[in-house]
């Protein structure tokens, strides 16, 4: 058996380190900062083509109530459409033309708020 000297060890040591140096720049230099809202629901834009099929469908975003939850749905969702189309998507007060995206039950429809949804669906 070859006797390892503390030449080698050195070296061996100093190979690694160097390893390690480079790696971390290696993972610095690729990472971009991200908050963790964004990391976790990431709603980067859709290809053109994509653009071209789904955006002429999504004119606002209607979801009657004032909670704190209904805020937070209606929020996001603005987020989502208008972050996935490229472009702006608003909120509305209800369904004033074709291609909103409505969230809620029928049942909250049935009011002059919402009387063309609610003579679409029965």
């Amino acid at each position: 058996m070859k006797e390892i000297t503390s030449a080698q060890i050195r070296n061996n040591l100093a190979l690694l380190a160097s390893f390690a140096f480079a790696i971390q720049l290696f993972m610095g230099a690729t990472t971009k900062a991200e908050d963790g809202y964004r990391l976790w629901l990431r709603y980067e834009p859709l290809t053109k083509q994509m653009i071209g099929v789904y955006g002429p469908h999504v004119t606002s975003v209607v979801v009657p109530g004032d909670s704190a939850t209904v805020k937070a749905i209606r929020a996001e969702l603005v987020d989502a459409c208008s972050g996935l189309l490229g472009s702006p998507i608003p909120s509305a007060g209800g369904v004033d033309r074709d291609g909103a995206v409505v969230v809620g039950n029928t049942s909250e429809f049935r009011s002059n708020k919402g009387s063309q949804l609610a003579a679409a669906t029965g």
